[in-house]
Order: C-alpha cells, then sequence, then structure tokens
C-alpha cells in the first residue's frame, strides 16, 4: 500500500451534537463496538504496509476520531484544517500540535478559507487531487491546497446536505478515464 495514515481512536466518540444528517442525539453510540472495529481497520491497514500515525484523542472533542477532518497531511507537509463549526475547531490544534512534534511542516490558513482536510480531498494518482467544496469547505481553499500541495486540484462542488464532505460520496477507482464513482 505505502501510504502514511493518520487515526484517533474513537476513545471520546459520541454524538452530542448533531451537525450531519446521520447525527442522531437519541441513537447511543456503542463505544465498545467502535473501538474494536477501529482496532480493525487500523490493523488492516498496517497490514497492507500502510504506515499509521495515531493521534491522541481529546476529551471533549467526540468527533476527533474523524482525524481525516483535522487536516491534509503530503509528504512532509500539514495542511491545518479550518472548520466550519466551532465544536469541532479545537481538533484542528490537537492535530497540528502532534504534526510539529513528527517535524512536519504544519500550515495554517488565513481565517476566511473553511477546510475540513482530507474529509474533502481525495488525491488521484500522483500529480492530482480532488477537492469538494459547499457544506463544509470554501471553494478558495482550492488555491491554498494547490499552492501547498504542487498538485493539479479539480474542484467538485458538493450542493446535497446528505454529501457534507467529497468522502461521503466520491471515490477514485483507478487512474483511467471514467475510473470513478458517485
Amino acid at each position: 500500500m505505502s501510504r502514511t495514515l493518520f487515526m484517533c481512536p474513537p476513545e471520546y466518540f459520541n454524538v452530542e451534537y448533531a451537525i450531519n444528517p446521520y447525527m442522531n442525539l437519541d441513537v447511543p453510540v456503542d463505544k465498545e463496538l467502535a473501538m474494536r472495529q477501529w482496532q480493525t481497520l487500523k490493523r488492516v491497514y498496517e497490514e497492507l504496509g500502510a504506515k499509521v500515525f495515531e493521534i491522541p484523542a481529546q476529551p471533549g472533542l467526540p468527533d476527533m476520531t474523524f482525524a481525516a477532518n483535522c487536516g491534509h497531511l503530503e509528504g512532509d507537509v500539514f495542511l491545518r484544517a479550518n472548520f466550519r463549526y466551532d465544536v469541532r475547531k479545537p481538533e484542528a490544534g490537537h492535530a497540528a500540535e502532534f504534526f510539529q512534534k513528527k517535524s512536519r511542516t504544519v500550515v495554517t490558513l488565513p481565517g476566511d478559507v473553511v477546510f475540513e482536510g482530507q474529509g474533502d480531498t481525495i488525491p488521484y494518482g500522483k500529480d492530482a487531487l480532488f477537492m469538494g467544496y459547499g457544506k463544509r469547505t470554501t471553494k478558495n481553499a482550492m488555491k491554498k491546497l494547490a499552492g501547498m500541495s504542487k498538485k493539479k486540484v479539480y474542484p467538485v462542488a458538493l450542493s446535497n446536505d446528505k454529501f457534507y464532505h467529497l468522502d461521503t460520496c466520491f471515490g477514485p477507482l483507478n487512474e483511467e478515464p471514467g475510473g470513478f464513482w458517485f
């Protein structure tokens, strides 16, 4: 697999607020099941050859387990998220601190650029990225992302509330024309 991934265990995962159509305050989280599933996923990634960075979970940040949203990691550069919702903003600071300790360069975006990390960026081959914008990430993040990554960035407008991040609705299957699914 030869990829570097970052993950955060669901130690504090819970539904304490509703910021997407799938969050239901009346449905309890099975924390033991969530932890077992997370451990299995991490093990599978490692068995496939991925290097997994484990960002420590933080009390009071129940969505931090969705670590991909905390930023975009490319090589030795971590582009820190600017979350749309205040309840998630502290997550980006913890992730940035983690990557600084790992000797990564952390890039912080201006306040008017809303960017929710790898939830809205999907690599395509070695030279391109797809970037979703609309519900969570603003289109002006595209220029910043392109400048940081040196890759061609293809914008994808997200207009359906159920698809608030690009990774909820899109994934390249291969590098051939038509090799996508929506």
